[in-house]
């Protein structure tokens, strides 16, 4: 099946399709060991323009490490975004992460039972994306940071 969705007319969702590569330096976490990685983003539009499609993938020394699968929307009742991450870490979304965006960046929080997720997608350099993920786990205090990555638009 081919797919003949719009962009989106969300600006930052429309600026995020395409295909980008780049490095992550992850800092220690229950989930992984500190170190770099390699890693691989697609977004497509989907659902005529009113979601993309996020593929993930990470990888160590040239192994998968990491999958994940997304779906972006535009908030329906705001004018924020919604949305859905699914990883190979297993931990299924029981409800999506909300943001907004100002300007070309885009954060986005979840909280669940097992802390709060803050992750940004910052737009601000043409031909750039880079992403923060930082994380409050659960009777901490204060969010740690997880990711901090630059990918390129490929």
């Amino acid at each position: 099946m081919s797919s003949t969705a719009s962009r989106p007319d969300h600006p930052v969702l429309a600026a995020l399709v395409g295909d980008w590569h780049g490095r992550e330096a992850l800092a220690a976490s229950p989930w992984a060991a500190a170190g770099e990685a390699d890693a691989a983003l697609g977004f497509r539009p989907v659902a005529g323009g009113r979601g993309l499609v996020q593929e993930y993938e990470q990888r160590r020394d040239g192994v998968v490490t990491l999958e994940g699968h997304g779906l972006l929307t535009a908030d329906p009742d705001g004018d924020g975004v919604l949305w859905w991450w699914l990883d190979s870490i297993g931990h299924p979304p029981l409800q999506p992460a909300r943001g907004t965006a100002v300007g070309d960046v885009l954060t986005l929080e979840r909280t669940t039972s097992r802390g709060t997720n803050r992750t940004t997608f910052d737009l601000a350099t043409p031909g750039e994306l880079r992403q923060t993920i930082a994380v409050r786990l659960a009777g901490e205090s204060g969010f740690a940071e997880l990711v901090e990555a630059t990918y390129r638009r490929v």
